[in-house]
């Protein structure tokens, strides 16, 4: 579980809802931005916001947030002059990327037998919600969003969270020897930690950490070079020691694509990292990586997720262009 710190946590819960409740009203009545920051600080944190769940309405906080800054943005653009949407080109493929899980999330319901995604109860509609959520807010914000300073503050709010987030973890890890790697160590992180699986925490990391990287290597200003430098090198320590595998490969795939299309200095890091591994990381992380094959062939996990590919597979072949629905990979038998 999260904690604040300072054994503050049980004590600053209600301020946290108030808080919430307050940039609700505040979105709608004052200024759209408030509620962007909020959000934006919060997103990764989801699991300190789940501390305001036992309060009237505190589950959907994040429900109640986007549509006030909907409504807002709606008041807003009646203005003269002022267009809805702020061109750009990233509309046409959104549009047919949201076409595209519509068919999926009607066609995933069906194969499930959830009928049709009318109500909350399917969980195949609540899982493409929340897959929407901070495409949502992406809109929001670049067409709402319009000053520097406004930027800027909200890229704050996010690199505040992100820290927040590697130093909840850092403060767990410290807590346990990590010399050598077990699957007892790694769920004692998770479980001791956040609210994500280690994979999808440590994927979260990867594809974050990579943004910073970048902001490092595009801006000029000395210190925030070094404010996002120190952010991003937290959060892949913070990978490392999730002992994911998938979040090494996101970690290594999203470098080498940045090294691709702009800093070629990346590349040589990576092959550097790649060749010299067992003498530059931790032993707990070398032996993780290397546990994938064993003398008797891949090691538990491996296989299972072999399983899975089989079945996907099949799956695969009997539909190979509409597949089989939307975020229904948890709700099947493999």
């Amino acid at each position: 579980m999260f904690e604040f710190g300072l054994g503050l946590t049980s004590l600053l819960t209600p301020v946290l809802y108030v808080s919430a409740l307050a940039a609700i009203i505040l979105t709608l009545t004052y200024r759209l931005e408030i509620g962007a920051y909020f959000l934006a600080f919060f997103f990764p944190l989801q699991n300190v916001l789940d501390y305001v769940n036992d309060y009237p309405f505190g589950s959907d906080i994040n429900d109640l947030l986007l549509l006030a800054m909907v409504v807002k943005w709606v008041i807003r653009k009646r203005e003269p002059g002022e267009p809805f949407f702020e061109p750009t080109s990233l509309y046409l493929p959104m549009l047919l990327l949201l076409f595209w899980t519509l068919v999926a999330l009607l066609r995933g319901s069906a194969y499930l037998g959830y009928g049709m995604p009318i109500s909350l109860d399917n969980p195949l509609l609540v899982a493409w919600k929340n897959y929407w959520m901070p495409a949502l807010l992406f809109l929001i914000v670049i067409n709402n969003l319009k000053s520097r300073r406004q930027l800027q503050l909200l890229f704050l709010m996010t690199t505040l969270a992100m820290l927040m987030l590697d130093r909840n973890f850092y403060t767990v890890l410290n807590q346990h020897e990590v010399e050598h790697y077990s699957d007892a160590l790694k769920e004692k992180f998770i479980g001791g930690s956040i609210a994500l699986s280690g994979n999808s925490l440590a994927v979260f990391l990867a594809q974050n950490a990579i943004i910073f990287v970048s902001l490092f290597l595009y801006d000029t200003n000395k210190i925030r070079k070094a404010v996002f430098l120190f952010t991003a090198g937290l959060s892949y320590y913070c990978i490392m020691f999730l002992f994911s595998r998938g979040g090494y490969l996101a970690a290594v795939a999203s470098v080498f694509f940045l090294g691709l299309i702009k800093e070629r200095k990346l590349l040589i890091i990576l092959a550097v990292l790649i060749i010299f591994y067992q003498a530059l990381l931790p032993q707990a992380v070398i032996e993780r990586i290397e546990m994938t094959r064993t003398e008797t062939g891949f090691d538990k996990t491996a296989q299972e997720r072999l399983g899975m590919w089989e079945q996907a597979k099949e799956m695969i072949s009997e539909s190979p262009v509409l597949g089989w629905g939307f975020s229904i990979t948890p709700f099947i038998e493999v």
